[in-house]
């Protein structure tokens, strides 16, 4: 089980969602400028109110993705030739042409689901030779095409709506032959000046067909693919194991896009306040209340055996909230890994207030080389602070190792305890935030910085700022 599931169960979706995007349409795509800011509005502020009310439950964790970070993946252009063969009123034409393709994609409001709509623009000029009978007829024309396609994220999966294109059409003509006497090519020359804005018009409406179709199939094959991983990796497990959120909405205003959930079952405690709204609206911000770790924790680890080794490699994960403790997982090459049953109620007490981190482990026994050992109870605190324009997570006190019913360690646990100890001597007693280069279609393109980072009133805030290269 993944530790960082709770964190990250949007984003990841959000990153295998547009990590697939760069090849969605044929045309390449070329980020818009924008002027917006995006700072803190009283659209978010309304949202956030409102989708609380809605499943009269209270919010205990929200993401929230800039279009400006969200659309990066569809910054590209392609420029490819085409060939041209058509049949049109008798008329054979074939010819050569070279298109110019960009698209953006926009994040548009939506209520109860996210929205982005993919917009293809692209520009063919050509050269054809058309023929009919007698007459031969050669042309430069430009084509201009722009297709949208809308793409709808909900909590179940992501949908499209069918592509709508528009074309509209530029066209000279630049020789003509008509074989024949004088009135034959009277006749036909007459002939095709009344014939060309039909063909003309059959042409254009086949070509704005065959961009709808394109759009269609290309991005309806990876949407495909990346709602059937979403399926496979995230949202049938989690339901599968009583992990899925009671409230998981997804929903979208003009330049972002939030995901709201409610970690935790009707017996479970849930978030005792609102969302802060006083929280600057970066690029990427996470907002989780503790309710939400500890829900989630609950589900996850409650009585259940973990391998040390296994904790350790998932504590690597940035994401995962014991990346700030992975030093009490570090061993030398000779110790060998404990394992560790979790306690049956409160195995992970997470609190965020005054600006601190507080983590209480509670395990009901350890295993080592054979041996069983009596449970223990770690204690690890954190301030959280800016400096400059770092992020310092700093150890405020001690860690302590009690055992489970806050008296004295007795005999039999004197042993475990020097282990953990021994363990905890190398947690890193101050750690600087550092900036994430995203994979995938981000790579090479930019890098998060951490810009924003809170613990108040039972809620942490950690957000970053995509700066591109």
């Amino acid at each position: 089980m993944r530790f960082h599931r709770f964190v990250l169960i949007s984003v990841s979706f959000l990153v295998l969602f547009a990590a697939a995007i760069e090849n969605l349409s044929a045309a390449p795509r070329v980020f818009r400028n924008r002027t917006a800011s995006y700072n803190s509005s009283g659209n978010y502020a309304k949202q956030v109110a409102a989708q609380a009310a809605v499943k009269d439950a209270k919010i205990n964790a929200f993401v929230s993705v800039s279009e400006r970070f969200l659309t990066v993946p569809f910054m590209t252009e392609r420029t490819e030739d085409v060939d041209i063969s058509e049949m049109i009123n008798g008329v054979r034409t074939i010819g050569s042409g070279v298109m110019v393709a960009k698209s953006t994609g926009d994040v548009v409001s939506g209520f109860n689901r996210a929205v982005i709509s993919v917009n293809l623009d692209g520009v063919l000029n050509s050269n054809t030779v058309g023929k009919k009978s007698v007459v031969t007829a050669h042309s430069e024309t430009t084509t201009h095409l722009h297709g949208v396609k809308n793409i709808y994220i909900t909590s179940e999966g992501i949908t499209t709506s069918r592509a709508a294109a528009t074309a509209s059409q530029n066209s000279n003509l630049t020789g003509m032959s008509i074989q024949g006497g004088k009135i034959v090519r009277h006749i036909a020359k007459q002939a095709a000046a009344e014939q060309r804005p039909v063909t003309e018009a059959i042409g254009r409406q086949r070509t704005r067909v065959r961009f709808e179709n394109r759009l269609d199939v290309q991005i309806g094959e990876r949407i495909a693919e990346v709602n059937a991983n979403y399926q496979k990796k995230f949202r049938e497990p989690l339901m599968m194991q009583n992990q899925y959120p009671q409230v998981f909405n997804l929903s979208s205003t003009e330049d972002r896009l939030n995901a709201f959930f409610t970690f935790g079952n009707e017996q479970q405690p849930v978030a005792d306040s609102d969302i802060p709204l006083n929280v600057p609206q970066n690029d990427v911000l996470f907002q989780i209340h503790q309710s939400a770790v500890n829900n989630f924790t609950a589900t996850a680890f409650a009585g259940k055996i973990f391998d040390e080794e296994k904790i350790a490699e998932y504590a690597k994960d940035p994401g995962s909230p014991f990346y700030f403790f992975a030093g009490l997982l570090s061993r030398n090459a000779e110790e060998k890994p404990l394992i560790v049953k979790f306690a049956e109620e409160n195995p992970i007490d997470v609190s965020f207030s005054g600006n601190t981190i507080k983590a209480v482990i509670r395990a009901d026994a350890f295993a080592q080389d054979g041996k069983q050992h009596p449970g223990l109870e770690v204690t690890l605190s954190y301030s959280v602070k800016k400096e400059g324009t770092k992020i310092i997570l700093e150890q405020t006190a001690a860690p302590v190792v009690g055992s489970r019913e806050g008296k004295r360690v007795g005999a039999s646990q004197t042993v475990i305890q020097t282990i953990v100890k021994r363990r905890l001597a190398k947690l890193e007693t101050r750690r600087v935030l550092q900036e994430l280069e995203p994979k995938g279609e981000w790579e090479g393109k930019g890098k998060l910085v951490p810009a924003f980072a809170d613990s108040q009133n039972g809620w942490f805030a950690l957000s970053y700022n995509w700066v591109e290269k």
